[in-house]
């Protein structure tokens, strides 16, 4: 967090809360945050807090609850190239949630005020996690803020924390601005917390490369791609179960794994396979490489369990392969209807099965679809340059509202019970 020394600079300066920034505490985060940021890198003058959380002794949670300690550690505080990373202490599974969190916005709103580095804009990149910080920042300091819904994390902590409904409302709802990676996840937020009255974007993540190739006819094989690391996610169990049923009746397939792992990710997911014919694991490939890999496929499939976007499927699709993806997870909401795009359940091997099936014994048709979609610019909205315009104009409306910051105010309009609001 770099000082601002009483300058005054017409670079409007946004302050980013995230937990998922690669840093020198956890260097292999998804770079999902870090290149929306690189998109829009000279518009604003970008401050980033990366949090890592920790789990406290029992001693240190009574002192931090008690208010005679802050849960950031100090000792952890490590420069970036953006700001600065840190480590604090909160339980796992979300146990004393809000009243963590609350003491760490505490902490964050004095270091942003004894650095005169007050923002013009926070943003919480989670809603129901960095998002509760990013609101009571921007109440302290009177600017606005904005959260982004990240799918997974965010539809979990809804569903598992509805004592703490009333708070992620407020965050919800009184935000200048909520970027959302999926419509499927925007959707599942108002299915917790209802319809926002204001500015709500539809924001895919950013492919590192956004090369468009034409689809291939004629491929033989299918494809996926996922560090054999979360292959219990990515549901290898489910996707072996489908090609087995294929195998079993006549119909065998060839799908092709790609993707690094240790030598022990290797063999639980060999033994995963076993006997099942047809599968290979390729090991990994860089992204250069596959590209020409996915353009010769059938399909590209990935069945997994969560999935907050799965920028992979954007890949694929850019590579010119049809997809099967999972159905109220990952990119679901961006191609309803279109033919090239399948939504499975990921519980359901047969689901699995029979869009595979599908996938190959109608591939010129699937492939000629997805051609004319790339050429009548249906990749316009996933490009780099694209994404870059829509996050800026978010980002723009929402430091628009700089003189009318939440106060903490009753914006939040869903009927609740009883007790709903307990922190």
């Amino acid at each position: 967090m770099s000082e601002r020394h009483g300058q005054q600079t017409d670079v409007p300066r946004i302050l980013h809360l995230t937990a998922d920034y690669p840093d020198p505490i956890v260097p292999f985060k998804t770079p999902v945050i870090a290149r929306l940021i690189d998109l829009v890198e000279a518009r604003y003058d970008h401050q980033v807090i990366s949090l890592n959380r920790r789990n406290p002794a029992l001693s240190q949670i009574a002192r931090i609850t008690a208010g005679r300690a802050s849960p950031a550690l100090d000792s952890t505080i490590t420069p970036l190239d953006r700001g600065a990373c840190l480590e604090y202490l909160a339980p796992p599974r979300g146990i004393l949630h809000a009243t963590m969190l609350d003491s760490l916005a505490k902490w964050i709103i004095s270091r942003l005020v004894a650095q005169n580095a007050v923002p013009d804009l926070v943003i919480g990149h989670k809603l129901t996690v960095e998002g509760l910080i990013a609101r009571s920042v921007a109440i302290a300091l009177g600017i606005p803020y904005a959260v982004t819904i990240q799918g997974n994390t965010d539809q979990k902590i809804l569903s598992f924390r509805r004592d703490l409904t009333r708070r992620f409302g407020s965050v919800y709802h009184e935000a200048a601005c909520v970027f959302s990676f999926a419509p499927w996840a925007r959707r599942s937020v108002e299915d917790h917390l209802g319809q926002r009255r204001g500015l709500t974007i539809d924001l895919p993540c950013p492919t590192a490369h956004d090369t468009i190739r034409p689809p291939v006819a004629g491929g033989g094989t299918l494809v996926s791609v996922f560090h054999l690391h979360n292959h219990a996610i990515k549901n290898l169990t489910g996707l072996v179960a489908a090609v087995r049923e294929l195998a079993s009746a006549g119909q065998p397939c060839d799908l092709r794994i790609y993707g690094s792992g240790t030598p022990e990710e290797t063999e639980q997911c060999a033994k995963i396979i076993g006997k099942t014919p047809g599968i290979y694991l390729m090991g990994a490939r860089s992204q250069d490489q596959l590209g020409p890999i996915m353009n010769g496929a059938a399909a590209f499939v990935m069945p997994s369990k969560r999935e907050s976007f799965g920028l992979v499927f954007i890949e694929a699709l850019f590579a010119g392969v049809p997809i099967i993806y999972p159905r109220n997870a990952s990119v679901d909401g961006y191609f309803d209807g279109l033919p090239f795009a399948l939504p499975v359940d990921p519980c359901s091997p047969r689901q699995i099965r029979e869009a595979i099936r599908h996938a190959i014994e109608n591939q010129t048709a699937l492939k000629s679809a997805l051609s004319v979609w790339q050429q009548a610019g249906g990749l316009e909205r996933f490009s780099r340059p694209a994404i870059a315009r829509t996050y800026g104009e978010g980002l723009d409306l929402a430091l628009s509202m700089r003189g009318i910051a939440p106060k903490g105010g009753g914006l939040f309009r869903r009927p609740l019970s009883p007790g709903s609001c307990r922190a």
